[in-house]
């Protein structure tokens, strides 16, 4: 289950925004910008993904398998696949539960966020929605003003994407759409 944006404490560099987070049995995966990182529920941490600085206090941009350049968004699917929306790299990165490096599927644009059910993943890549295939076959894709964030409704099997920038006036516009794009609802 996707929990959202929320800030963790890392004793070397301070508060990191970590711009995604979502739980798959019993560990806490997060998206930090140019790291992916598992926690046990418990806390403690199992994994961490990226290119360190230096000494290993940090880490920075990459483009290469395993770095990030603006990690912003992933999904998890049904079978504990992990998929990281590596944004500045226009690509998917895709992992086991164990953190190995599976394969790269890439966008050709900006990417904000993924989410992924049995046989598909859906890429909110700001003006448009990309449809593939878990292995990474283009299917579609669809105009989507403003998708910054993307979940799968559960209870319905729709797409919800929603806008780029909300605020604490302005909540953003969710929108609702069947799974080869027909727009259902606009909130």
């Amino acid at each position: 289950a996707k929990v959202g944006t929320v800030s963790i404490y890392s004793p070397n560099n301070g508060y990191v925004q970590a711009a995604e987070a979502e739980i798959y049995n019993n560990s806490l995966w997060f998206a930090e910008g140019y790291s992916l990182l598992k926690l046990g529920i418990g806390g403690g941490q199992e994994l961490r993904i990226g290119k360190t600085i230096g000494s290993g206090y940090g880490y920075t941009a990459g483009s290469n398998n395993g770095e990030f350049n603006n990690a912003r968004g992933l999904g998890i699917g049904p079978n504990g696949t992990v998929y990281v929306a590596d944004g500045n790299n226009q690509r998917i990165q895709v992992y086991s539960q164990s953190g190995s490096f599976q394969r790269t599927i890439n966008i050709g644009s900006y990417v904000a966020d993924v989410a992924a059910d049995n046989n598909h993943i859906y890429v909110a890549a700001y003006s448009t929605v990309k449809k593939y295939t878990t292995n990474g076959a283009f299917v579609t894709e669809w105009p989507a003003d403003s998708a910054y964030k993307i979940k799968i409704r559960t209870t319905t099997g729709t797409i919800m994407t929603s806008e780029a920038h909300p605020t604490v006036t302005n909540a953003g516009i969710l929108r609702e759409y069947s799974t080869t794009g027909t727009l259902l609802n606009s909130i």
